[in-house]
């Protein structure tokens, strides 16, 4: 169960996500449902907000930990770390609403 759950936006229209300790992850993209049964649950390949590809490896789910999450009043940043023996790859991204009111992403 998610510790928090993080929402902008207008009604039908909201993101949403549900954060715990550890992992961050998509309930809702413009109203639209984005979960498995209140889960960040499924396949490998289907969990998580971000894959990142690299020339020694593939990076997605679990195997991106979360490192911060900023609320803000029309956004949500968030820092994520993925390692293997040879490097250590950091990423942010932000997420936000438009003065339209609009979700942007990446």
């Amino acid at each position: 169960m998610p510790d928090s759950i993080i929402q902008f936006g207008q009604a039908g229209q909201r993101m949403i996500f549900c954060r715990s300790e550890s992992a961050i992850f998509l309930k809702s993209l413009c109203g639209l449902p984005w979960e498995l049964n209140g889960q960040d649950g499924g396949p490998k390949g289907t969990r998580g907000l971000f894959v990142v590809d690299t020339i020694d490896q593939h990076f997605e789910a679990e195997d991106l930990r979360l490192l911060d999450c900023q609320i803000e009043s029309d956004a949500v940043r968030l820092s994520f770390c993925a390692q293997n023996a040879q490097n250590e790859y950091l990423m942010s991204q932000k997420f936000s609403r438009s003065k339209s009111n609009k979700i942007t992403g990446p």
